[in-house]
């Protein structure tokens, strides 16, 4: 499954370049802009951010390039977009990590999320879902809270400290009140591998991760961290209709700006990027890897990280979590 996966995405980044290009207004600059992931390449963060980049050129007018600025778990590149001139020429693109949970474990972060970013668009969003093994003997959520509140050893696996998925697990034993040990792993890939051993019970993993591992009988979809179902897997039940209706966790993507950043800028770069996730066929691309438009203009792009950075601290503090 991990290599018809990436098949699926080394496609939707050869894809990129066949969307015909737009024409708009002259761009304020003739120098290129910079797309910073602080993530490395590869994965669907790196591909969508490729995708937008080879539309915002022609509307742009300017040469768009994705530039991998990693380390420190997304904080490098995220600090040095922060530190870059604010002329439009140096976005972030940016998931929850660096701007909205690491905040909360790192005080002493070089770049505040709220003071330093002029918020753009809203891109891509994929909820994570709640998965144990298909041959677990699990059925559905109540189960797993009754083995929770069993008084058995039972654990729960997470791709590593401080991570979303960790967040998710300690959220839902908030909510529950259930007991469950933390199992550390490197990834997903190690994590189904602890479910289908049977060594860890339950996780949160991404819909990419779970969609095709549940069509092939591995993994079951307990619930979908949202409110209403979604696209991606409309017969996966959510958490509110199993009885946890504010366990909402996306993993999301956003555009950003230094703050400083010229209104008319931030406006330009927004109406181009939203108009470039309302097409059909980038639409389709963004299914593929199990994402879904966020379209929000930049005051709700900036409403939603300060709920999100809300959220994910008081998730730390009341769970106790820490960075490793």
């Amino acid at each position: 499954m991990e290599i018809s996966r990436r098949r699926t995405l080394a496609g939707m980044a050869g894809a990129a370049g066949l969307f015909a290009p737009a024409v708009h207004a002259q761009p304020a600059s003739s120098r290129p802009v910079r797309l910073v992931v602080a993530f490395p390449p590869g994965g669907a963060m790196d591909l969508i951010a490729r995708m937008l980049a080879e539309r915002l050129s022609p509307a742009l007018k300017q040469n768009v390039v994705v530039e991998n600025r990693t380390g420190a778990g997304g904080a490098l590149g995220t600090a040095a977009v922060a530190r870059s001139a604010p002329d439009g020429n140096t976005l972030l693109l940016s998931n929850p990590g660096p701007v909205a949970l690491r905040p909360s474990l790192y005080p002493d972060l070089p770049y505040d999320p709220l003071r330093d970013f002029s918020p753009v668009a809203g891109v891509a969003k994929s909820p994570l879902v709640l998965v144990v093994a298909a041959n677990s003997g699990i059925q559905s959520v109540a189960e797993l809270i009754a083995l929770g509140k069993s008084g058995r050893p039972v654990n729960y696996g997470s791709s590593g400290f401080a991570g979303q998925s960790q967040v998710g697990c300690e959220w839902f034993k908030l909510l529950t009140g259930t007991e469950f040990l933390h199992i550390p792993l490197n990834g997903a890939g190690p994590i189904v591998v602890e479910l289908l051993a049977g060594r860890v019970q339950f996780s949160f993993l991404s819909m990419g991760d779970v969609v095709p591992r549940a069509r092939d009988g591995q993994l079951r979809g307990l619930g979908v961290a949202r409110a209403e179902r979604t696209s991606l897997a409309a017969n996966m039940p959510t958490l509110a209709e199993a009885g946890l209706p504010g366990l909402v966790l996306d993993t999301w993507y956003a555009l950003m700006a230094p703050t400083g950043t010229p209104e008319a800028v931030v406006r330009r770069l927004h109406d181009e990027t939203t108009r470039i996730i309302g097409e059909p066929q980038f639409r389709e691309r963004l299914g593929e890897v199990y994402f879904e438009p966020m379209p929000m203009t930049p005051q709700e792009t900036g409403r939603f990280l300060a709920a999100d950075l809300a959220t994910y601290a008081d998730i730390v503090k009341r769970a106790n979590i820490r960075a490793e």
